[in-house]
This record gives structure tokens, sequence and C-alpha cells, in this order.
């Protein structure tokens, strides 16, 4: 593509979905590695990678498992953990209504209710739901799905972030 040239809906759809592909792959690949004692993280005391050819360690065998058996990634930093609970809150509620990739009008409010009750307490106000869900749902087909609930995500943090930095200047103004 040229500078200059403007892209269709198909090849920004096509474009997406080559990236999404590449970062699966990615994270596989990362996953396998890590999962396997391969060279992510260990690196040794003075930051030099780890030993290449045969002095370095062969990933462990297990002989109960199948080769196609998935590898559980070790998500112990903060962040990695607040991203696999977003992840994982979204297909807990994802499919309950139809496509198990996308969340319906229904399965949003219940997902906010349940998850987010700090920002809806007890009832959602109709008229901002729909509004909301309307500037989110980019493809106007009536549900989220993953990019457009990360979006909403982003944007909730960025809420936060305000609150909490309009607090601290009060808190800074009063002293």
């Amino acid at each position: 593509m040229e500078l200059g040239e403007v892209q269709t809906g198909w090849e920004r759809k096509s474009q997406r979905r080559l990236v999404a592909q590449e970062w699966r792959r990615s994270t596989r690949l990362g996953m396998a590695l890590v999962g396997a004692g391969g060279m992510l993280g260990s690196s040794s005391a003075d930051g030099r990678p780890p030993p290449s050819g045969s002095d370095r360690p062969s990933p462990p065998h297990n002989s109960r498992a199948p080769p196609s058996a998935p590898l559980e990634p070790k998500m112990e930093a903060p962040l990695e953990k607040a991203l696999e609970v977003m992840v994982n809150t979204f297909h807990k509620y994802s499919g309950k209504d139809g496509d198990k990739y996308k969340l319906s009008k229904a399965e949003m409010r219940e997902l906010l209710l349940q998850e987010m009750p700090a920002f809806v307490p007890g009832k959602i106000h109709e008229p901002g739901f729909e509004y909301m869900m309307k500037k989110l749902d980019s493809n106007k087909d009536e549900e989220l799905d993953f990019q457009e609930y990360a979006v909403f995500l982003a944007l909730a943090a960025s809420l936060c972030n305000e609150f909490f930095r309009e607090c601290a200047d009060e808190s800074n103004r009063k002293r």
C-alpha cells in the first residue's frame, strides 16, 4: 500500500487478522518456551543469555501428557494477572447468548453489574448504557467483540486514572 492510499474495510480487517495471528503465534511460542524450561527469562546472573548448543538444558518430558496438551502459562506479575482477569472475564460472559466470542447487550449488562459494582451501584442507567454500547460497537453488529471490549477497558482505566489524579491534586491543594 502506497503512502496516501485509503485502506478499505476489508483491507483493514485483513491486516488486523494478520496482526492477531502473528501475536497468537508469538504468544504460543513464548508460552511454550517458558513452559518447557526454555530461554525466556533464563539468563545468567550477569545478564548474559543462556549457553547455546548442547550445554543448554533440554525441555522436561512429561510422558503422561499427550503431545498436543496445551501448556498453561504462569502469570505471576501483577500486570499479567490483570490481563488474565480481563480476558477471562470477557469469556466468562461472552457466549451465553449467541456468539461465544462476542458480548450481547444482556451479557455486557450482567458483566457490568457483577464485575464492576462500584461503576454501576445497583442499577444501570439505560440511556447511558445504550449510548456506551452504540459508541463501542464499531462494526454496528449490536454486540461487542474482544477488541471493542478492550476499548471499553481502556476507557474505564483512563477514567480511573483521571479520578485518582484529581483526588491526589485535591489532597495536595489542602496541604
